[in-house]
């Protein structure tokens, strides 16, 4: 019984770059569902699902989509020399170059916003918020007028089935497109270094957090090389066997552009900004207490692992932060072990309340850790007390200022 070997479907040759295409584009979308099933993996194990897992997921739909669009146009005839394609085959090629170019486009707006989104839940602070929403809108006109750059006339169909130089603006456009596309990666970056510059944590954990970000960057150095092959088809005398390589570039910018937005949510990357670190990124809060004073109970200090030690009075029994101030004045002026004259002893604690009346201090338990991000955000308390002592029938007052922050 002979063994018959059966050809490869596609090959690569000088003449065939067909099977380069289908390799790269196989291999990206493999990585970019392995990426995401990776996160969903650790999202159930969390039982958390943000929006940016969601733009994450549809950004990797989108790339699945656009990858089976590029495998169609191998299947037409892309990546082989002009000479063996018919007009037919032509057409059908710059009808999915079009298709691929609008799904490219709708898939890297989903990557960079999946990346803006995970910053607006790291940092509540409204200057991190108004440079996440600039960016994002940016990016999104970026979109909208790149796809209909694309979509104007004299586009792919136009210049698969008329000839390259029948369309001659192509390239200043794709210029324009990935110029824009650039500078708001290079926000993206950016941002990440403006969200840790102003923060009291340590240089190794800001370093941590910018350097999990960064690795977004080689998406510009793809990005550039895109564009750089994009001209090279556009000036070729045979375009469809020197579009194999744009192509390629295509396809290895979307999948790291996704697969970068999953690396940069790994939780070591991100435990400067949570203790709990295991790709979390619940906010513990607590609602306001009707009480004037705050109490922090036991089982509170257990669920929200408070550095500092907790409040408690010589019975054992929790106090109040007002009470713990004013029992630390009496006892720095404790009358019989400083001196023995009489003298008159009053504390007044005045306690500033948050925004619509919650109690500050409650909101900064709830931050759960001393060392977990807190961001311009303080808790005063001002405990004065007077003393008057009665020497030769004259009256002398002192006044003492304690202040906790």
């Amino acid at each position: 019984m002979s063994t018959q070997i059966l050809p490869p479907p596609y090959q690569i040759t000088p003449d065939d770059k067909r099977g380069l295409v289908v390799v790269v584009t196989a291999v990206t979308l493999a990585f970019v569902w392995t990426c995401l099933l990776i996160r969903l993996y650790l999202r159930l194990k969390v039982r958390e699902w943000k929006l940016d897992d969601y733009l994450l997921g549809a950004a990797t739909i989108f790339d699945s989509i656009q990858s089976g669009v590029v495998f169609s146009q191998v299947d037409n005839g892309f990546g082989e020399t002009d000479s063996v394609l018919n007009a037919d085959d032509l057409r059908e090629i710059g009808k999915g170059d079009l298709a691929q170019q609008i799904l490219y486009i709708i898939t890297l707006l989903l990557s960079k916003s999946a990346i803006i989104f995970l910053y607006l839940r790291l940092s509540p602070a409204r200057r991190h918020k108004l440079a996440n929403w600039g960016t994002l809108v940016v990016s999104a006109i970026w979109a909208i007028l790149s796809i209909v750059l694309v979509s104007a006339p004299c586009n792919s169909i136009q210049f698969w089935t008329s000839g390259p130089g029948q369309c001659k603006d192509l390239f200043t456009r794709w210029q324009a497109i990935t110029a824009i596309d650039i500078m708001t990666e290079t926000a993206i970056f950016l941002i990440s270094i403006y969200l840790v510059e102003g923060l009291n944590m340590a240089l190794r954990s800001k370093a941590m957090v910018v350097g999990a970000f960064s690795s977004r960057l080689p998406v510009i150095a793809a990005s550039a090389i895109r564009l750089y092959y994009l001209r090279q088809t556009l000036a070729s005398p045979n375009p469809s066997l020197s579009a194999a390589y744009p192509a390629v570039a295509t396809q290895w910018h979307l999948g790291y552009a996704i697969m970068s937005s999953t690396i940069s949510s790994l939780g070591p990357f991100l435990r400067p900004f949570s203790r709990s670190y295991s790709t979390s990124y619940r906010h513990t809060s607590s609602a306001p207490s009707t009480r004037n004073d705050t109490h922090v109970s036991a089982s509170a200090k257990s669920a929200r692992s408070f550095q500092l030690s907790s409040l408690q009075s010589a019975a054992g029994r929790p106090m109040t932060i007002a009470a713990a101030a004013a029992a630390t004045v009496t006892e720095l002026c404790d009358p019989l072990a400083l001196r023995p004259d009489r003298f008159v002893q009053r504390s007044q604690c005045r306690h500033e309340r948050g925004e619509g009346g919650a109690e500050t201090d409650q909101v900064s338990l709830s931050s759960s850790d001393s060392k977990r991000l807190i961001i311009t955000k303080k808790t005063m308390w001002s405990v004065e007390h007077d003393r008057v002592s009665v020497v030769e029938g004259r009256s002398n007052a002192s006044a003492t200022t304690v202040q906790l922050e």
